[in-house]
């Protein structure tokens, strides 16, 4: 091999070593004398490029072809600095050139795709890249990129799953699987994805906040919390930083502490889009309709999707549900650039808008659509072995050495079953804090498996019930009870008996047509909750939910009070009593008068809770008997029928 001329070795040398500034150097004055070198024109517009001179590394590229138009590599280096300039027009001609020169290689089509698809032609780089054979791993991720851009979700993830088995170190491949995953709903699977990606790529920040975003959607809220506090010191100049910190806090209940980093946000980029709906979010969430839509008005002309959702969200709330509906389907239809998921959210609010107004069969059509885009996620077969092997397995008693402290109520059933208002009812007494819906025990249980056996595990599960109790929020210290109200903990009454043998149980229950109905008209962002999306998958759920408290009831080792949604809009003094009662509480005037109450409420029920109590939501269903008759209602016969039993039974 012949040896390089030391000038030139030494350039080449600081150019593999990423000293490009000492490379460009060394470059110019090797080409002051050999300027016809066209290799090592092309050296050094690789070597501008990388230190992001653009100018200068075009003029570089162009000297390398013009001395040697037939060597691939030089045109292909010239295409990679014009994309980066987003001359996508000039990319194509030199692509095209590319073509001629090299026949159909993959780094020559697959460059061709990218500058059609950047310059608007997304159709053509398709065509472009639907070949068959085998690609390479960019080949491949240029391919989903364009996939994504037609809303191919599905395939596109598959193409970014061969790019990353392809090439395992390839971190924009991996980022970009964790955000198709995340468009889909499926946190779950992005989070490992996005994980994978800053491993491989630790100085993105865009990545990061990403996986924040993720592992937040997962219901990870505690991991979230520490990759958010970790991002905010590396990359605090960030506005998409405050707003996944303020998005983390606002999960764990720290409104104050949410609103305050949205306003950082704001900030550093007044027009952050997440910023303003995060804020519009929590003046929803107090109540405060007429600040949030004031807040909009502020903001100007945005029209990013998650404002128009929250515009009409708020206008609902504020009584001009007719005008919230408009607003929905004007913009919905003339939305240039809006994703699925962005039609999903506001078909849900569109459904649940049209229903107050009395337009059952358009408001189920719109939930139909949302729910067609958001479904798919959840397997009603694992959940059934899940639960059987919770009914065998779970325990039912205290383990030794757990804690005895009998502050904790749990408040839990169905999701929509009236947790939120039996928990906006006992916020007004003196003794008890209402901290609203807290993953911990969801967490507890997904980090810790043994739980299924505790008695072979109880140095494991021992120190459990305290880690629960040191997570509660500190307002919550001096209070004589504390509730949690997170539906999903009905899953886990074995870990609660467990570990904190002193807590509560107030079991809510509505009838399941009602539930059934009630959540298909919910945008629910849990993957928990992804059966919700599909009604004979609600009914599959219903029945293993109702199954696993009838266990729960017959074996648990402490009492628990079931407390029926019509009974309780029914006769609210008396089933308010009788809860006060089993807590051993004395009745106090303003626990009925709960929709009075200024509090943040972050769930789906913040704004019926704000309204005097109101029957209207009782038999709901009736309204939509024919669409929920066959899918939902037929396979809970003997269930429904239980139902009504108990209801009956208990007055």
């Amino acid at each position: 091999m012949k040896r390089l001329p030391k000038q030139l070795q030494a350039a080449v040398d600081a150019h593999r070593r990423s000293d490009f500034d000492t490379a460009v150097s060394a470059y110019r004055k090797f080409l002051q004398r050999h300027d016809r070198e066209a290799g090592v024109w092309h050296l050094l517009a690789s070597a501008q490029l990388m230190r992001g001179k653009l100018a200068d590394a075009r003029d570089a590229a162009d000297r390398s072809v013009v001395l040697d138009a037939g060597k691939p590599g030089h045109h292909l280096l010239l295409v990679d600095v014009l994309l980066m300039q987003s001359e996508y027009a000039e990319a194509i001609r030199r692509s095209d050139v590319l073509l001629r020169l090299a026949g159909p290689d993959d780094e020559a089509v697959w460059r061709k795709a990218r500058a059609l698809r950047l310059g608007g032609d997304v159709d053509a780089a398709m065509q472009l890249l639907d070949v068959d054979g085998k690609q390479g791993p960019p080949f491949l991720y240029e391919k989903g990129l364009t996939l994504e851009q037609l809303d191919r979700l599905g395939e596109a993830e598959a193409v970014f799953r061969d790019a990353t088995e392809s090439d395992p170190a390839m971190a924009v491949a991996w980022h970009a699987l964790g955000v198709i995953q995340l468009k889909q709903g499926d946190a779950k699977s992005a989070a490992p994805s996005l994980s994978r990606a800053s491993k491989l790529d630790p100085e993105n920040a865009e990545v990061k906040i990403n996986l924040v975003t993720a592992v937040r959607l997962a219901a990870d809220i505690k991991g979230a919390l520490l990759l958010s506090e970790a991002l905010l010191s590396e990359h605090g100049d960030l506005a998409d930083v405050h707003t996944q910190y303020a998005a983390t806090l606002q999960a764990l209940g720290r409104f104050p502490e949410a609103e305050k980093e949205f306003l950082k946000a704001r900030e550093l980029q007044k027009d952050n889009v997440a910023a303003i709906a995060g804020l519009a979010e929590l003046a929803e969430w107090r109540g405060d309709y007429a600040g949030g839509l004031k807040l909009l008005d502020e903001a100007g002309e945005l029209t990013a999707p998650d404002l128009i959702v929250s515009r009409a969200r708020l206008l609902q709330r504020s009584g001009h549900a007719a005008k919230a509906a408009d607003l929905l389907r004007r913009e919905e239809a003339a939305g240039v650039g809006w994703r699925p998921w962005q039609h999903a959210q506001a078909g849900f609010s569109l459904a649940q808008i049209l229903d107050e107004l009395g337009d059952y069969p358009e408001a189920f059509e719109a939930a139909t659509r949302a729910n067609l885009i958001r479904g798919g996620r959840f397997d009603s077969s694992a959940h059934t072995r899940w639960v059987d092997r919770v009914i065998e397995q779970a325990p039912t008693t205290a383990c030794e050495g757990a804690e005895t402290d009998s502050r904790p109520v749990f408040i839990l059933g169905m999701p929509r079953s009236g947790t939120s208002l039996l928990e906006q009812i006992l916020s007004g007494h003196s003794a008890l804090y209402a901290a609203g819906e807290l993953p911990f025990i969801g967490e507890i249980a997904t980090r810790t498996p043994g739980w299924l056996n505790a008695g072979d595990n109880a140095g494991e599960m021992a120190g459990l019930g305290r880690e629960y109790l040191e997570s509660l929020p500190a307002e919550a210290a001096d209070a004589t009870l504390v509730s949690d109200k997170m539906p999903l903990n009905f899953l886990y009454l074995g870990l609660i008996a467990a570990i904190l043998p002193g807590a509560r149980v107030i079991h809510c229950l509505r009838d399941p047509r009602d539930v059934a109905v009630s959540c298909y008209f919910q945008d629910f962002v849990d993957p928990a909750l992804a059966f919700s999306f599909d009604l004979r998958q609600t009914a599959d759920y219903y029945r293993d939910y109702w199954r696993l408290m009838g266990h729960w009831r017959e074996r648990l080792a402490r009492p628990m009070l079931e407390v029926h949604y019509e009974n309780l809009v029914g006769d609210i003094e008396k089933q308010t009593r009788r809860v006060l009662e089993f807590l051993g509480l004395p009745m106090e005037p303003a626990c009925l008068s709960f929709h009075e109450r200024e509090r943040e409420v972050k769930t789906a029920s913040h704004a019926q809770v704000r309204r005097p109590l109101y029957r209207s939501s009782v038999g709901r269903y009736r309204n939509y008997l024919e669409q929920i008759e066959r899918l939902f209602c037929d396979p809970l016969d003997d269930i429904l029928e239980q139902y009504q039993a108990s209801l009956n039974g208990q007055g």
